[in-house]
């Protein structure tokens, strides 16, 4: 009668449900390994924990396990297997141990029924909602004033994610100039100033926030579209700490290079692809465009017969060489 309740199971059972517990924690520690660990891997982990503490102290028949000699059932039996003539009181009062235990198991219960539901909210649900308001953002047939509303929308419910969305969504504003209307690049821009100080106080390591904003200002210069300021001193501050943190990065030198055209310069940006392509000629492909561009504007300066004038943008200004995307590693 004292012996432990797993004893009742036989053998091979119990080697069957070792193995499968065993199994089943394995399987989560190694998706684990491959996967971020969610709110919604949480609950298998405790339900295996759960069954592998059942297997332990379950027996047939229900009741809670064999214990050992106490002082309340000398004998080592359990409350609820005392003979039938012992009065209620001692069949079913429980012990100060059993009222601790499930007081315990209570309060670790709704302790984890809690930061598992705040963890769902924080970590699924608001990114499952984010996630769809970024895909409006992202969605080419919707109107830009709605896809920037979206991204205020996403960035509003996960921040975290925002950022990467941010550079994302000027990225396609800048590769469809020519779609967006003056309402709209004046709304890229204003998303641009408002979220950039936001984005790069958040990663100010990160060199494609500063381009892409460097890439809205440039196409900037000379529209009558967007907001006052000067485009054109603002993209060379956002171009000079993009260079700092990436100075060898094909789209940093290449938007390097537009900008000497814009400031009137273009031989000073021939000279800084030049400079480029004797460190990496593999690179020419990237530059090809630019450089007839920068090589048409030096020509039309010896035309004129004029020397180059700092801050006096060429006209016209060469623009940016097409790009396939925003800007990558």
């Amino acid at each position: 009668p004292g012996a432990s309740g797993n004893e009742s199971i036989p053998a091979r059972g119990r080697q069957a449900l070792v193995l499968l517990a065993g199994a089943g924690l394995a399987a989560y520690f190694v998706q684990n390994m491959f996967l971020f660990d969610t709110a919604a891997t949480a609950p298998q982990l405790f339900m295996l924990l759960g069954f592998a503490a059942f297997i332990e102290t379950w027996r047939p028949g229900g009741g809670r396990p064999a214990c050992a000699a106490t002082a309340e059932s000398p004998a080592g039996l359990s409350s609820d297997s005392l003979p039938s003539d012992s009065p209620p009181a001692a069949r079913r009062r429980p012990s100060p141990g059993q009222a601790a235990w499930w007081l315990a198991a209570l309060v670790g219960g709704l302790a984890a029924a809690v930061l598992t539901l705040t963890a769902v909210y924080t970590l699924n649900y608001r990114v499952y909602a984010a996630s769809g308001y970024a895909l409006d953002a992202l969605n080419d047939a919707r109107p830009w004033e709605a896809r920037f509303a979206a991204f205020e929308q996403a960035a509003a419910a996960f921040p975290p994610l925002s950022n990467e969305l941010f550079i994302l969504l000027l990225g396609e504003a800048q590769m469809q100039f020519e779609l967006l209307d003056a309402a709209g690049f004046a709304a890229a821009l204003r998303l641009a100033e408002r979220h950039g100080a936001a984005a790069t106080a958040a990663e100010p390591q990160n060199w494609r926030l500063y381009l892409v904003m460097a890439d809205l200002h440039q196409l900037a210069i000379g529209q009558a579209a967007g907001p006052g300021g000067d485009h054109l001193s603002r993209s060379r501050q956002l171009l000079d700490r993009a260079a700092e943190l990436a100075p060898w990065k094909i789209e940093v030198r290449q938007r390097l290079a537009v900008q000497y055209a814009l400031e009137g310069r273009p031989q000073a940006g021939l000279q800084l692809v030049d400079d480029y392509l004797a460190r990496a000629p593999g690179a020419a492909r990237h530059f090809l465009y630019i450089r007839e561009r920068l090589l048409e504007s030096v020509e039309m300066q010896e035309e004129r017969g004029r020397p180059e004038e700092g801050g006096q943008p060429a006209s016209p200004p060469p623009p940016a060489a097409p790009s396939p995307g925003p800007p990558g590693g």
